[in-house]
């Protein structure tokens, strides 16, 4: 979208990109970490995707550019990439121990398995890109359709569904600095949208899994209070829908 002449004269344009691009595909992430568009997994539409494509949106020509970020077939012992996945969720950390990396989380496999694992895409100062699989103290819920976004060192997951059909699935918040999981109350809805500005969490649209699937078209508002004694402490209360 074009903003330059102001929010009421905004327009969508193309934008004109040399050479190869990721392609069509669904069920992927796209993150902006500063110059950098990071675009990761989906689906090409017959094949899950573990792929990550930049585009530098400060250099000229304006191009896509595949990362190469494949294992070493020689040393399997451990996952050393994602594995092939749609339909997770991403978001960067601009705090504390993960500052600079892009988060990704859970969706599901080419077989169809719904995943709880978590890993990071982050740049190094020599140019080079590598994953780390995040370590867990506690067993988060698998989820797919979920939303994701962090505050401060917090990365919180919201809704979503798993691999139990109806599973009221709880707030769940992985502290990057203790790689702690901590639970909070249940929220039921997923392919919903999130976004947070500094103590609101806003929440639009999205379905709720039930014996009918009902469509959301308002704003959920979520209040979230922190540093508290010099650490965070969340408390989510549903503030109201407008």
């Amino acid at each position: 979208m074009d903003l330059k002449n102001g929010e009421q004269n905004a327009d969508w344009i193309v934008v004109p990109v040399r050479g190869q691009t990721p392609g069509r595909r669904y069920g992927h992430t796209l993150v902006f970490l500063k110059p950098y568009l990071i675009l990761f997994g989906g689906n090409y539409g017959n094949e899950a995707a573990n792929d990550v494509w930049i585009f530098n949106s400060e250099s000229s020509p304006l191009q896509w550019s595949k990362l190469d970020l494949r294992e070493d077939i020689n040393n399997m012992k451990e996952e050393k990439i994602p594995s092939a996945r749609v339909y997770h969720t991403a978001s960067v950390c601009n705090y504390g121990y993960a500052n600079g990396m892009m988060v990704i989380y859970g969706g599901r496999r080419k077989d169809g398995q719904v995943l709880n694992d978590m890993w990071g895409l982050r740049r190094h100062r020599n140019g080079t890109w590598d994953w780390t699989k995040a370590p867990y103290k506690g067993n988060p819920k698998d989820r797919l359709q979920h939303a994701s976004l962090f505050c401060g060192n917090f990365f919180i997951n919201i809704g979503g569904r798993s691999s139990v059909d109806g599973d009221n699935l709880p707030i769940e918040v992985y502290d990057t600095e203790t790689s702690e999981w901590h639970t909070f109350m249940t929220f039921k809805r997923f392919r919903h949208a999130c976004f947070i500005i500094e103590n609101f969490m806003y929440i639009h649209g999205g379905l709720e899994d039930g014996n009918d699937l009902f469509l959301f078209s308002k704003f959920c508002l979520f209040h979230n209070i922190f540093f508290c004694n010099n650490k965070y402490s969340f408390i989510f209360i549903l503030k109201s829908n407008f």
